[in-house]
């Protein structure tokens, strides 16, 4: 796979970076001496109102010209900043879409790269999976677990295969975000910027358990599911809640160890009544005993009926 890549090198990036710097320069001065026009605007306008209350002739006269200069001065300084405004903002635009093509640039070449090389490593294990799946064939009907291994390995191919078009796809998506302008991470404008970095969100730090019941929690944003005897990464304080309220147990414990023999592929967790970990009325749960728990475990419920017939 390959994606296209721009024309923009670091000579580029800094010119650019370089004219904004000149630019930001201009504009400093340029208010710097529009606040002093306007002081001396004030100035002359006060001495000649004094010159005007004496009667003086003369002196206005002179007043009102340099007033004029004055005034002529501010609106020629005032033009000359929303000019620099203008320009200040061109060149922001045409320094954030070479950083931008800069940054599609590196991610094309890398992440092709690795791509390639995932690619050949899913051929190596497809081929490897598939030489697997032939020897547990006949092992299938003796063994569950040896049934379990077996579709397990027959899915992980086209599974590999999903994963690597999603990346793919991903990828594609975020070069074709930054060289279009969709994706615009945060670009700084000096002669010193280099390739800008895409921020993340902050980590969110989890602990796995086994979960005891078909539960779902609060993971920042997305809300995540976890079936029954399943382990799950739960945020530490939420992991401590589920465990504490016997949700859950820690992972190698001796409860962990007993609860986990034989599973292979991750439980599926129901779609309806899964528990609230993140529910602040959530309760413990009731101990079932004899034939009750038979029934629970079984999903078993009883149903009566008048019809003698």
């Amino acid at each position: 796979m390959s994606f296209l890549t721009g024309s923009s090198d670091a000579g580029d990036v800094k010119k650019l970076a370089d004219n904004i710097a000149a630019l930001k320069s201009k504009h400093a001065s340029v208010t710097s001496q529009l606040a002093d026009a306007r002081g001396s605007l004030l100035t002359i306008t006060e001495t000649g109102q004094r010159h005007c209350a004496d009667g003086d002739a003369a002196a206005s006269t002179k007043d009102i010209a340099e007033i004029t200069r004055a005034e002529t001065r501010i609106r020629l300084l005032e033009s000359t900043l929303t000019r620099l405004d203008a320009e200040v903002r061109d060149a922001i635009r045409a320094h954030d879409h070479a950083v931008r093509q800069r940054l599609a640039d590196k991610i094309a070449k890398d992440k092709a790269s690795a791509l390639k090389e995932l690619s050949r490593k899913i051929s190596v294990a497809a081929s490897a999976l598939a030489d697997l799946h032939h020897a547990a064939e006949p092992l299938v009907g003796d063994s569950f677990l040896v049934k379990q291994v077996a579709e397990l390995v027959a899915m992980l191919p086209a599974d590999l295969e999903r994963a690597r078009v999603h990346a793919e796809e991903e990828v594609r998506f975020m070069i074709e975000g930054l060289r279009n302008g969709t994706i615009s991470p945060p670009i700084p404008h000096t002669e010193q910027s280099d390739i800008a970095t895409i921020e993340v969100d902050p980590e969110i730090e989890t602990r796995r358990v086994l979960v005891l019941a078909d539960c779902k929690w609060q993971h920042g944003d997305d809300v995540r599911t976890a079936g029954k005897h399943g382990q799950a990464d739960l945020p530490i304080s939420t992991a401590n809640r589920a465990v504490a309220l016997g949700y859950a147990v820690e992972v190698n414990s001796q409860r962990f160890r007993a609860l986990s023999a034989g599973y292979i592929m991750p439980p599926r967790p129901n779609t309806k009544g899964l528990i609230d970990l993140d529910d602040e009325n959530l309760q413990p749960p009731k101990p079932v005993f004899g034939a009750d728990q038979f029934a629970v475990a079984s999903g078993m419920r009883e149903v009566i009926t008048f019809d003698r017939n």
